[in-house]
């Protein structure tokens, strides 16, 4: 059984001109450290400290129990349809504690300003509506993370206010279904 759920977490989900999205794996762990160990990359997720070794083994831990109860959602990893290379993860999930659900992104910083963290969560966005038929998507991020906060804006989400999500006062975005719908017609 164990095996099987592995085989099936590391199928392509979801794919992109560049991307291919599938869910995370025991064998990311060293990507995902070298990604969350990074202060630049988390510089707008926790005030820039690295995360530790144990830290990255529960987060990991966590996306796994994760896909158990929520089969089409979580992270996904992005890997390069190139070479196959890590450049993070994207993900549609549960925002914090509420019913809600989030599309959001991380990558290592040397994919930064390329377009992939656009065009992973547009991806996740258009599955999210038409695959999952979610009525709304949102997004939050720190007031000061003017990359994220313009990601969401391609996405076509939209700023509706400041809120407290993951301990931060975070800028939420949001987008319907109807009006995903509206800007693609």
């Amino acid at each position: 059984m164990k095996n099987d759920k592995m085989k099936k977490n590391s199928i392509i989900l979801l794919e992109t001109e560049r991307l291919k999205l599938r869910h995370l794996q025991p064998a990311d762990f060293d990507e995902l450290f070298k990604l969350n160990s990074d202060p630049e990359v988390m510089k707008y997720i926790n005030g820039g400290n690295p995360e530790t070794r144990e830290k990255v083994e529960k987060f990991l831990s966590g996306c796994l129990k994760y896909y158990e109860k929520n089969p089409d959602l979580g992270l996904f990893a992005a890997l390069s349809k190139n070479d196959n290379s890590f450049l993070g993860w994207v993900c549609l999930k549960h925002l914090d504690d509420t019913d809600e659900i989030e599309v959001g992104y991380r990558l290592h910083k040397k994919f930064w300003n390329r377009g992939f963290a656009t065009e992973g969560a547009r991806k996740l966005v258009e599955y999210g509506f038409k695959n999952l038929q979610l009525q709304r998507i949102v997004a939050v991020a720190l007031p000061e993370n003017k990359a994220s906060i313009r990601v969401m804006e391609k996405c076509g989400l939209t700023y509706r206010r400041i809120a407290d999500h993951y301990g931060f006062h975070c800028v939420y975005y949001s987008l319907t279904k109807k009006g995903w719908e509206k800007l693609r017609s």
